[in-house]
């Protein structure tokens, strides 16, 4: 995946960097995307993507060569797979901004037209339950999801799998 340029600096995006060595990261702040054939954004939850995919769109507009491709994160909870006490639960008191931010990124990245994936997960942790894939509208299951199990599925959807899906990894109940 020579073509891949990542967005993102949490341990999501550091994990997913170190199974492809070969992707380029590069910081939202003044960014430029010149060459990359997949653009992967791999914010935190606490990240104000609401704010910051107003610099992504920028970028893929002004880009000469226009994305094969955009696969992005996403909490679980963004598409009709929770309920609101599991969001409380898993993203804490502010819940609600967390959702609404996130609901607006998915919205403006799908709205691009460029194929992508969003990859909704559970809350990461380093050794957490192995993940299972759930479909759009299939309520996840668990507190936690292993993070490398997170980042196997964004290396496989950056690899052209589940083409203009949503796809959530949770917990193996």
């Amino acid at each position: 995946m020579d073509n891949l340029i990542l967005l993102g600096r949490g341990d999501l995006a550091n994990t997913v960097a170190k199974q492809v060595p070969s992707a380029r990261r590069k910081h939202l702040i003044n960014l430029h995307l010149d060459g990359g054939r997949v653009i992967c954004w791999l914010p935190t939850v606490q990240d104000p993507v609401d704010q910051q995919v107003q610099s992504v769109v920028a970028a893929i507009d002004q880009a000469q060569t226009k994305p094969a491709k955009i696969v992005v994160w996403s909490p679980a909870g963004t598409a009709d797979d929770a309920t609101p006490t599991q969001l409380a639960k898993w993203w804490g008191k502010d819940w609600r901004q967390i959702w609404s931010a996130y609901l607006y990124m998915v919205k403006m990245i799908d709205e691009l037209e460029y194929p992508y994936t969003v990859v909704r997960s559970l809350p990461l942790a380093a050794h957490g339950p192995q993940g299972v894939l759930y479909r759009e509208g299939e309520p996840i299951k668990g507190q936690t999801v292993a993070i490398q199990d997170v980042a196997k599925t964004v290396v496989s959807a950056c690899q052209g799998k589940w083409p203009n899906e949503s796809i959530g990894v949770g917990a193996r109940i």
